[in-house]
């Protein structure tokens, strides 16, 4: 007995925590998180409420659960490229396999989104501990610091805003438009956040326009 709950081990999965996950991911695209209660979850997996709260306390618990495990292979290649690859390299390739986790995952990639934004007024520690988590920032963070001593990043942003800017960016993007795909959010964020809108130099082969008067025959 859980909680005062009696039931046969035939009566639940065989993988009750992985269950939860699989019908919370569900249950979050359809109600949303916060519409989303527990009871829900735990009738649809077929997992005791009771045996539920133990295997995760809090539903920011399932979140974290969901996306830990990809959280920690984003950060063995990020750290595997930062080894031999150039910064603006390793920044690239962490926002397409970012989109890429996000976007395949936006239920709870969304959750994510509402537990640091909401939550943290309503309960502080759920998403302080979801934060310590899933940093993702902090994953790139060095990347963009070794940038900026071999001036390839700008110097006068902290690396952890950059980095935190990079992938707001990219959440904001998958989430924004569920038919986006991961290489479109990834380019556009590498075009506005990597790349900039203003130009501080520009010649005749920056622009179409200009490129046509320089080929222009002299009057």
């Amino acid at each position: 007995a859980i909680g005062g709950y009696t039931f046969s081990h035939s009566d639940i999965p065989d993988d009750p925590a992985q269950a939860i996950i699989d019908v919370a991911a569900v249950e979050f695209a359809k109600r949303g998180y916060f519409n989303t209660t527990r009871t829900q979850i735990a009738t649809a997996s077929g997992v005791p409420p009771a045996l539920l709260d133990r295997l995760f306390p809090t539903t920011a618990d399932i979140v974290v659960a969901a996306l830990r495990p990809l959280f920690d292979r984003l950060k063995q290649r990020t750290t595997t490229d930062a080894t031999f690859r150039p910064p603006e390299e390793v920044l690239r390739r962490y926002l397409e396999q970012l989109a890429d986790l996000l976007c395949t995952n936006r239920s709870m990639a969304e959750a994510m989104t509402l537990v640091l934004s909401m939550e943290r007024f309503q309960s502080p520690t759920s998403a302080t501990e979801l934060l310590k988590e899933l940093n993702f920032p902090s994953l790139i963070r060095e990347t963009v610091e070794a940038g900026q001593r071999d001036g390839r990043i700008v110097a006068d942003v902290p690396a952890i805003m950059i980095a935190t800017t990079l992938v707001n960016n990219v959440l904001f993007l998958c989430l924004r438009d569920p038919s986006a795909s991961p290489a479109a959010v990834a380019a556009m964020v590498d075009r506005l956040s990597l790349r900039g809108l203003l130009r501080t130099s520009r010649g005749p082969d920056d622009d179409p326009v200009d490129r046509a008067r320089a080929e222009a025959p002299l009057s």
